[in-house]
């Protein structure tokens, strides 16, 4: 049976990276049967190249330019709704950093062959040749990333995945919806994996490769020392929303809420940390948590890219 896959690609101000990303959707052994574009408002020259390629210019590929940033999860869902209403079975999230391997699509064609009742799918995640754990992890009492050594397998199965390299079947998008649209960035992935587990199992072929060019970042990095980045409000907030909505909540007090009140009110005590400083972060994870519990979702002025 032929897969039909759509590719969802999310943009905003990186041209060059956009430009590698498509050439890698150029160069696949199975072509893709639609591709569908978001960008998100660039300011960079993007729409201009976007609207001078063929494939937009004949109606091939599918580009929406949104009217302002709406962030990655606005990006995702515009591009599943669109999507959708073409003829494909599949659909391959992706970010413009991501390049996949020329024989991606392939060989998730050839797992989800012989996994009939699997209804997502991913490959394995690498930044600078070092293979990026925490892009997949499974949910038992706590988040847990799959470890390096499954890797070594054909393939594993696991719960929580990153957009970077998910393929999903029209059957989930039918069951359990499409993204938050209005948790901006951070956490939309996983919230939406949380819903995924109610249908189907990820399955990772681990032959499949990503080359994600990036600099790796983490929402629980600690960054107490200097002003949290305006993403860190973003994935505290969409943190605690997802863990309230999927009835979480001792997970999210128990390995979240407590150890950022913490680090930021320690900072607040210490005298050799600027006050300034330690004032801000403290306000943004107090607001992050709050705005989290009262469901306050879209974007926030205060913490702007």
């Amino acid at each position: 049976m032929n897969q039909k896959f759509a590719v969802i690609i999310v943009t905003y101000n990186r041209l060059e990276l956009l430009k590698e990303c498509l050439e890698c959707i150029r160069q696949q052994k199975l072509e893709p049967n639609s591709v569908v574009i978001i960008d998100n408002h660039s300011t960079d020259g993007t729409g201009e190249y976007l609207n001078s390629i063929p494939e937009i210019k004949d109606n091939k590929w599918i580009l929406k330019t949104e009217s302002q940033n709406i962030g990655g999860s606005g990006g995702f869902y515009d591009g599943m709704k669109l999507s959708m209403d073409t003829d494909s079975d599949w659909f391959l999230l992706i970010d413009d950093d991501a390049m996949i391997a020329p024989d991606y699509l392939k060989l998730i064609t050839e797992s989800i062959i012989s996994h009939p009742k699997i209804l997502a799918f991913s490959g394995t995640v690498v930044t600078d040749n070092k293979i990026v754990t925490e892009h997949r992890r499974r949910l038992n009492k706590y988040e847990v990333v799959v470890d390096e050594k499954e890797y070594l397998n054909d393939e594993f199965e696991y719960d929580l995945s990153s957009f970077c390299g998910a393929v999903v079947n029209r059957k989930v998008i039918e069951t359990v919806g499409f993204p938050e649209r209005d948790f901006f960035i951070w956490y939309d992935d996983t919230e939406y994996s949380l819903r995924i587990m109610s249908v189907s199992k990820f399955v990772n072929v681990n032959a499949a490769v990503l080359n994600h060019k990036t600099k790796n970042s983490s929402v629980a990095a600690k960054e107490t020392k200097s002003k949290m980045n305006w993403k860190t409000y973003y994935g505290y907030r969409n943190i605690i929303y997802s863990h309230l909505k999927h009835n979480m909540v001792y997970l999210g007090i128990r390995c979240h809420v407590f150890s950022w009140l913490k680090d930021v009110i320690v900072d607040c005590l210490n005298p050799n940390i600027n006050k300034e400083i330690s004032q801000y972060n403290l306000k943004l994870v107090i607001t992050a948590i709050f705005d989290g519990i009262r469901g306050k979702l879209g974007f926030n002025e205060k913490y702007r890219p």
